[in-house]
């Protein structure tokens, strides 16, 4: 009951209140920030040192004064820049040597020697030669035991390093190579008699052979080297490809296959079916 008879004259003297409020706080200057100052201590000047004197009674006139005032004895040391030349001094005295094509030829034979030392125990070849070796870990022999050697600089200028590589090919046994070499015999002679069928049968059990008798065999290579260039012929790389082949029919016989090797012409050997 009072609220509802008053309420009118009470919001009237609330919204009074604010206002006065409101008007006091908009005319009332801030208040001045309070400053507080510390007096400042004056700062001492160092005493002047008197300048070094030498010691009293010392009649000596080789003394000296440090930068920090001390006196000592003697004459004052130099520094030695010894330890760090001039920057124009020869940039290149203290890299590696650049070695001309000769000494180049020779610390690689002296390299090559020493494989051959420690690996195999076999002493150098001679000038101008190298052993063959099959993977680089097994030295070619001849029938009489000695090893293969290989010729590595010619002398044209010509040089040439080959190595055997053990690779899958056509290994057959010697029986298998002899029925080989009949069926191909009999194949030629039944197409002379245009018995077709015969050739085609015998076809087929050249082609069983030539799939059944697969292995391991010292049938590639792999050569490094330098062919002048006036010598760079066609003539000359044939000359170079049949040495190779050379090789390689001796690593047959390292490995008993010799039987694998036959002419295909007077100058051409030919390895492998055909």
């Amino acid at each position: 009951m009072f609220l509802r008879k008053y309420w009118l004259p009470l919001s009237v003297f609330i919204v009074a209140i604010a206002g006065v409020g409101l008007y006091l706080l908009a005319t009332q200057p801030p208040k001045e920030p309070i400053v507080i100052y510390k007096p400042v201590e004056p700062i001492e000047k160092p005493t002047e040192q008197p300048p070094a004197e030498a010691p009293v009674g010392d009649t000596s006139q080789g003394g000296h004064v440090h930068a920090d005032g001390t006196w000592h004895e003697g004459p004052h040391e130099t520094v030695s820049h010894a330890a760090n030349p001039d920057a124009s001094a020869d940039p290149f005295a203290n890299t590696t040597p650049i070695y001309d094509s000769a000494t180049m030829r020779r610390l690689e034979i002296e390299k090559r020697n020493a494989f051959y030392k420690e690996r195999f125990g076999l002493g150098p070849p001679p000038e101008g030669y190298g052993y063959l070796l099959i993977d680089g870990n097994e030295v070619v022999l001849n029938p009489d035991g000695t090893p293969v050697l290989q010729q590595m600089e010619l002398p044209d200028g010509t040089r040439m390093e080959y190595e055997i590589e053990m690779i899958m090919g056509f290994a057959p046994t010697r029986e298998e190579w002899e029925r080989y070499q009949q069926l191909k015999q009999d194949r030629e002679v039944a197409l002379h008699r245009e018995d077709r069928a015969e050739a085609a049968r015998i076809q087929t059990e050249i082609r069983q052979i030539e799939e059944i008798a697969r292995g391991l065999g010292p049938f590639g290579g792999s050569s490094s080297g330098m062919i002048p260039t006036h010598l760079d012929t066609p003539a000359y790389r044939a000359r170079l490809s049949k040495m190779r082949d050379e090789l390689r029919h001796k690593a047959l016989i390292h490995m008993g296959m010799a039987y694998l090797i036959r002419p295909e012409g007077p100058e051409i050997y030919y390895v492998g079916p055909r």
